[in-house]
C-alpha cells in the first residue's frame, strides 16, 4: 500500500480507497436509527457516569470501596451461600409474609386490636404493682421446699396433731390469710 502525501493530506491508493468506502458504505448500512438511538443512549450514559466519577469526594469513595473490598467480598460469599442452600427464597418469603402483614393492618383493624388488648394491658399493669406479684418468688419458693421436702409418714397424724399444729404462730398466720382471702372471694364468687 502505497500513500502520496499531496500539500500536507495523504492520498491513498485506490484500492484503499475502495476499501474505506466499503467499510463506509457497510457501517451506514448497519447505522439503523434504533442502533443510532442505542448509542446515543450509552454516550449520554458514559457523560453521566464522568460526571459521577469526576465529583467531589468520589476518589475518597472509590478508596474506601478499595479499602472494604475483603468484606464486600464475605457478603458476596454470604449471599451467595443464601442462594445456594435456599435461605434467600424463605427470607423472600418471610419478606412477603410481613409485607402482606403489613398491608393488611388499617387503621381500623390496629384500632381494634388495641382495644382487645388494652383491658389485657391495663391487667398486668395492676399486676405489677400488686403486693402479691411482690410475694410470688416467696410463695414459690416455700412451694418449691414443700415438694422438695414432702411431710414424713410420722408428721402426719389424726386430729389431735391438727390441733396442736393449729396452735403454732405460722400456721395460725396461715389459716388467718387463708379465712382473711376466703372472705374477700366470696362476694365476687356470688356476683358471677
Amino acid at each position: 500500500m502505497s500513500t502520496v502525501v499531496s500539500q500536507g493530506v495523504p492520498s491513498l491508493s485506490p484500492e484503499r480507497q475502495e476499501e474505506l468506502v466499503s467499510l463506509v458504505n457497510a457501517l451506514r448500512e448497519s447505522l439503523t436509527s434504533e442502533s443510532v438511538q442505542s448509542l446515543v443512549r450509552l454516550g449520554t450514559q458514559l457523560g453521566e457516569l464522568a460526571d459521577v466519577a469526576t465529583r467531589p469526594g468520589m476518589a475518597s469513595l472509590v478508596e474506601e470501596l478499595s479499602e472494604t473490598g475483603p468484606a464486600l467480598e464475605r457478603l458476596l460469599g454470604l449471599l451467595r451461600e443464601l442462594e445456594a442452600n435456599g435461605g434467600m427464597r424463605r427470607l423472600e418469603e418471610l419478606l412477603t409474609l410481613v409485607k402482606a402483614m403489613a398491608d393488611a393492618l388499617t387503621s381500623e383493624s390496629v384500632t381494634g386490636l388495641l382495644s382487645r388488648l388494652l383491658p389485657w394491658l391495663e391487667l398486668l399493669d395492676r399486676l405489677g404493682d400488686s403486693a402479691l406479684v411482690r410475694k410470688l418468688p416467696a410463695f414459690l419458693d416455700a412451694l418449691d421446699q414443700w415438694v422438695a421436702e414432702p411431710p414424713s409418714p410420722q408428721e402426719r397424724g389424726g386430729l389431735l396433731r391438727l390441733v396442736r399444729a393449729a396452735r403454732e404462730p405460722e400456721i395460725q398466720d396461715v389459716l388467718t390469710a387463708g379465712l382473711h382471702l376466703a372472705r374477700r372471694m366470696a362476694p365476687v364468687l356470688r356476683a358471677g
